[in-house]
């Protein structure tokens, strides 16, 4: 059992605080493939269940050839909050300020692929 997830993400997939996507329909389609992914990610990684109140630290990796200029790490919120909300409530309580003490995002190393975005949940319990 582990407390930390990986999810690689194809472009298509890929969703960023800096281009909302208007149509509803399609940003709901995206969420749903997310949440599909996360659940299968989370199952074949066997993430372990957190049952109290957890700090949810982010690490995101962007695809080769972006610059450490762009692609900030809270640019990818709406990514994470989507894989998020797939772990509820068969892995995570909740994923609101009742159960989150602290939600983190850190820049990891670009990858070799040029296309591939890759997201690192790691999930640690807060004992007090």
């Amino acid at each position: 059992m582990t407390n930390s997830l990986t999810i690689d993400l194809t472009p298509a997939l890929w969703l960023s605080a800096n281009r909302p996507i208007k149509n509803f329909g399609q940003k709901a389609r995206i969420v749903r493939a997310i949440h599909e992914l996360v659940i299968d990610c989370a199952k074949d990684q066997h993430l372990a269940p957190v049952t109290g109140r957890y700090i949810a630290s982010w690490v995101i990796h962007y695809p080769k050839g972006v610059g450490w200029v762009h692609g900030d790490a809270s640019n990818a919120h709406p990514t994470c909050k989507a894989a998020l909300d797939a772990l509820v409530p068969d892995w995570l309580p909740g994923d609101g300020p009742r159960f989150i003490a602290e939600e983190r995002y850190r820049r990891g190393v670009n990858l070799t692929e040029p296309r591939w975005h890759r997201v690192v949940l790691n999930l640690m319990e807060v004992l007090a």
